[in-house]
């Protein structure tokens, strides 16, 4: 679901590009945290199942850059 605002769409592309632009994975996955990490008004916890639903055409990368910010969790 895209942000209803182009504030929040330019917020979202920088953290993107900021959180990618890394060369590991690793590091990636932790600053991705903030993001994936637990919400109080979540109501589905990020799991590498609730994950397939996040994009169509993920890339192999940010694959595992969201597996690597979820996995403390697992």
């Amino acid at each position: 679901m895209a942000p209803p605002t182009a504030a929040g769409t330019a917020a979202g592309v920088i953290a993107a590009l900021h959180i990618l632009g890394g060369q590991h994975v690793q590091l990636a996955g932790t600053k991705l945290r903030r993001f994936t990490g637990h919400h109080p008004r979540s109501t589905t916890p990020a799991t590498p199942t609730t994950m397939t639903a996040w994009g169509k055409y993920t890339s192999p990368r940010l694959l595992a850059v969201q597996l690597a910010s979820i996995g403390p969790d697992l």
